[in-house]
């Protein structure tokens, strides 16, 4: 990935900026869940997975709700996406 790109290079690094900085002791857990993360997101299972997970237990994708009352004229649109009717156990 380059410099400006989303996930950092082999030493930590976002381009010129940042570093990975954690104790010391958490170093081999997170190159471990590091490298578990890419396994799974190189997995199509995972994603298939995951997204009946998303379905059966969050509830998504969670409902979009047209405000209709509160827009004045036709030309406009209010639109909530109501992300409170998830299902994940918090109120």
């Amino acid at each position: 990935m380059s410099a400006t790109g989303a996930l950092p290079d082999e030493r930590g690094y976002f381009g010129r900026f940042g570093g990975t900085f954690v104790p010391e002791v958490l170093v081999e857990a997170l190159v471990q869940l590091e490298s578990a993360a890419r396994d799974a997101f190189g997995d199509p299972d995972f994603w298939r997975e995951l997204e009946r997970l998303l379905g059966d237990y969050v509830g998504r994708p969670s409902p979009i709700y047209h405000a209709e009352r509160l827009v004045d004229g036709p030309h406009a649109a209010i639109v909530f996406k109501r992300e409170d009717t998830n299902h994940t156990g918090r109120a």
